[in-house]
């Protein structure tokens, strides 16, 4: 059984990923993806933040995941994770995004 202090420092490895970056697309691939803003780590749980401004990823979407070892452009890095979500935004929107990730013994 993993301790909650094995568990706190794999979270702890996590919160370390190089080069975080969060993307959001659709059924016909990668539309925006941005630099994560803030990286908040709480016992076994990291939060990979950003903000979407008014002109940044507006439309339909079905996904946001989160990469590592990334860059801006599309197509790079390593995926995380991904989760399937339909959401949209408008150009009259300021939307905060985040990619949680629980540590948990099984």
């Amino acid at each position: 059984m993993i301790t909650q202090e094995g568990l706190e420092k794999i979270a702890a490895m996590i919160a370390g990923l190089q080069s975080p970056f969060i993307a959001i697309g659709d059924g016909n691939g990668e539309k925006f993806r941005k630099a994560v803003g803030a990286v908040i780590t709480s016992g076994p749980v990291v939060r990979f933040r950003t903000s979407l401004s008014l002109s940044e990823g507006n439309g339909d979407h079905t996904y946001l995941a989160l990469f590592s070892d990334a860059a801006s452009g599309a197509g790079t890095g390593v995926k995380i994770g991904q989760v399937d979500q339909l959401f949209n935004k408008g150009q009259t929107q300021v939307l905060n995004v985040e990619c949680k990730i629980t540590v948990q013994g099984v």
